[in-house]
């Protein structure tokens, strides 16, 4: 489902349970036909855009910070010029910090785990009779 994509909200739910549509206007004439199909009492209901979810960042540096703090928890003070971010240059921990959310990205993909949810946004309140 791609972004911005219209729905309604027939129940004044906060989980919007409907078809998405490319315009504001498909969504709404959805939205009176499924409210005159199931002769519900209401005199309004809501449309709005899903914005989608976008998976965080993975950030390399905290992954090196609790790598160095594992190496220490587990060897103590010999491990302390070991990984020194410092001394890495950024070009490499931009590189790797890339890869890294490449690979994350292929995992959801992979494991089929991509969010198709979100949160509703320019959210109208609409009259049934309109």
């Amino acid at each position: 489902m791609s972004n911005n994509k219209w729905g309604y909200n027939l129940y004044n739910s906060d989980n919007w349970q409907c078809e998405w549509f490319e315009t504001k206007e498909e969504a709404i004439q959805a939205g009176r036909n499924e409210h005159e199909e199931y002769e519900l009492d209401s005199e309004t209901f809501q449309v709005g855009q899903l914005s989608k979810y976008v998976p965080p960042k993975i950030d390399l540096d905290t992954i090196i910070d609790d790598a160095v703090v594992q190496a220490y928890d587990d060897c103590g003070e010999v491990s302390e010029s070991w990984l020194n971010i410092k001394y890495i240059s950024k070009d490499v921990l931009h590189k790797f910090n890339e890869k890294l959310n490449h690979l994350f990205n292929e995992f959801l993909i992979e494991a089929n785990e991509v969010p198709e949810f979100g949160r509703i946004i320019n959210i109208e309140t609409v009259g049934v009779d309109e």
